[in-house]
């Protein structure tokens, strides 16, 4: 009898927690188990349940196909001695010279020697005019 009160007990505790369309599903439910009629399911249009059903076995069709597909298997490449820089064409890694000197230097950049010529300082400016 003890187990029966206490069953009961959690029920109640775990229905009085449901909220939405949960409570109703379960009050629904409580009802049947009671003696009560089970309601009716909800009426559909014929061309929406068409559709619906029609979706559903696309559904079922679509995940037997990807079931019976062979899975593709792809080359694993060993990122650890490739990285990314440079390209590997036939067996032997390509890398640009400048790449290649960025390594060397320890990654510090040059600086760029001149500039635009927009500021550059000149001796004489302009064309001369042959003292006039």
């Amino acid at each position: 009898m003890d187990l029966l009160k206490t069953t009961k007990l959690v029920e109640q505790y775990t229905s009085s927690e449901l909220t939405g369309k949960d409570r109703l599903n379960h009050m629904k439910k409580k009802i049947v188990e009671l003696g009560g009629k089970p309601l009716k399911p909800e009426k559909i249009s014929l061309p929406i349940f068409i559709g619906m059903k029609k979706a559903a076995q696309d559904r079922v069709d679509k995940k037997n196909e990807k079931a019976l597909r062979p899975k593709s298997r792809k080359k694993k490449i060993d990122n650890g001695i490739i990285g990314s820089v440079g390209k590997i064409k036939n067996g032997m890694m390509k890398v640009s010279k400048k790449i290649i000197d960025a390594v060397e230097s320890g990654g510090k950049r040059k600086k760029k020697s001149g500039g635009s010529s927009k500021f550059k300082k000149s001796g004489s400016r302009g064309k001369s005019h042959g003292g006039f």
